[in-house]
């Protein structure tokens, strides 16, 4: 990850940066929770950028925190968060409060001290002296409503008497519970199948009474039925070469042939090779 993490602190091309995002979004998402392992390496890099001016940069940050804060605990996420989320960085707050917004909306119950931890800070947003920073921190808080409904109310004494803020609370509240369904709706289906990847096992025999086997089944997610992908064999024989170039039209050669084999990659194999890879990457 030190290459990568280098050209996402200081590369000072976006489209190199852009393409690094990527790579970390792709094999959080293909590793998963055995992205976590590089969690030190990374996390707060991604978060510093979120203070990038350039909006196109700011999303391909908020995909990659998505997908890392999917496959990681958040003990693992929360103190370098609420620390960058504390700087007084406007696009920074903005960032990272969508990003919470979106973190809410994809759960079903939420972590109360994870919860204790951002959202003083998120409420201190909502006064913030930046429109955007106040909307995003409502939209953040309105979504956080949805999973603790009244419970909310022990975090918002600073702005109880803003009658305009609560309400736009509320108003962000049902738009997050449309979001959550529609979240639900568009997860992939999951069911049965005759095959197991390797390594993986499947458990068939129900542990609660009155459950049949078909119904477990259906649980079986669909990605632990997929062959892992070896991305250390694809990778091209110059990659470490051009990924220490001076010159960054190679340096962006190098990452976007790696984005190119985890894009097309669901799942990821992990080995000694790419944990080697990852570490110097």
């Amino acid at each position: 990850m030190d290459n990568l993490k280098k050209i996402i602190a200081h590369d000072s091309n976006i489209n190199v940066v852009m393409a690094a995002l990527h790579v970390v979004n792709r094999m959080a998402k293909g590793l998963r929770d055995r992205f976590c392992c590089f969690i030190s390496m990374i996390w707060s890099v991604i978060l510093d950028k979120s203070k990038d001016k350039k909006v196109n940069v700011r999303v391909a940050v908020g995909e990659a925190l998505d997908a890392i804060s999917d496959v990681c605990g958040t003990d693992r996420l929360t103190k370098d968060l609420c620390e960058h989320l504390s700087k007084p960085n406007p696009q920074s707050k903005q960032c990272l409060c969508s990003f919470l917004t979106r973190y809410f909306v994809r759960q079903t119950t939420v972590e109360l001290e994870f919860a204790k931890a951002v959202l003083p800070i998120v409420v201190k947003h909502a006064s913030d002296s930046d429109p955007s920073v106040r909307d995003a921190a409502c939209s953040t808080l309105g979504s956080a409503r949805r999973l603790l409904g009244k419970g909310l109310d022990a975090f918002l004494a600073p702005i109880i008497t803003e009658k305009a803020k609560l309400d736009k609370v509320e108003e962000y509240c049902e738009e997050a519970k449309k979001q959550h369904e529609e979240f639900l709706a568009s997860r992939p289906q999951r069911g049965p199948s005759s095959g197991h990847a390797s390594g993986d096992v499947v458990e068939s025999i129900s542990e609660e009474v009155g459950t049949s086997a078909s119904d477990h089944a259906k649980d079986v997610d669909p990605w632990t039925l997929m062959d892992p992908t070896n991305v250390v064999e694809k990778l091209r024989q110059d990659f470490d070469e051009l990924m220490a170039s001076k010159k960054w039209q190679e340096r962006k050669e190098a990452v976007d042939s790696m984005l190119s084999i985890v894009e097309s990659a669901p799942r990821v194999e992990m080995s000694p090779e790419l944990q080697q890879v990852m570490t110097t990457l």
